[in-house]
């Protein structure tokens, strides 16, 4: 899976969230790129308890939330989970907990330029690599990098480079 650039102007923001174990912790992780893929910041957050689904919408949530905190006023929000694809369209699946904070963020959207598309979970590796930072941060809590951290670099280049198989899972090489 190789990255698509967003249209000049246009961020694009690559998000993905994560359960662990039982009862599961859930986190979330995202990557905001410009037009020409240069990465303009990230985030990681621990939610506590949540289904996969409901990490998924939280990534979302906390994007458009982040947006709108940064001024950004044309995104593309794109994640692997298709049920958060289809709640912009019906918050049916929105589990009861997130609804309210969920129809708050789709009116933020509708402010400004806001689109929603599914990516293939191979082309997300970046924004998996975060979401898997958030489960080791402390409960409910988040973290911002202004620049991308050593450990989304190594997911990044097996991002670009579509060689997961090649280079195994360990990223030692970029230390």
């Amino acid at each position: 899976m190789r990255i698509s650039p967003a249209v000049q102007g246009r961020v694009k923001i690559n998000l993905d969230g994560s359960a662990f174990g039982a009862p599961s912790c859930g986190a979330t992780g995202g990557v905001f790129r410009n037009w020409q893929t240069h990465s303009l910041g990230g985030f990681a957050q621990n939610i506590g308890h949540a289904t996969c689904f409901k990490a998924e919408l939280c990534a979302a949530i906390f994007a458009i939330e982040k947006s709108i905190e940064y001024n950004l006023r044309d995104i593309w929000l794109e994640t692997d989970s298709k049920l958060v694809v289809k709640a912009f369209s019906s918050s049916e699946h929105v589990p009861w907990q997130l609804r309210t904070r969920w129809n708050n963020c789709l009116a933020l959207a509708q402010k400004i330029k806001c689109v929603c598309t599914h990516i293939h979970r191979e082309g997300n590796a970046g924004a998996d690599s975060l979401a898997k930072n958030g489960k080791s941060l402390a409960l409910l809590t988040s973290q911002w990098w202004s620049s991308s951290p050593l450990f989304f670099f190594c997911s990044l280049f097996l991002e670009i480079t579509q060689d997961n198989h090649t280079l195994g899972t360990s990223c030692n090489f970029c230390l």
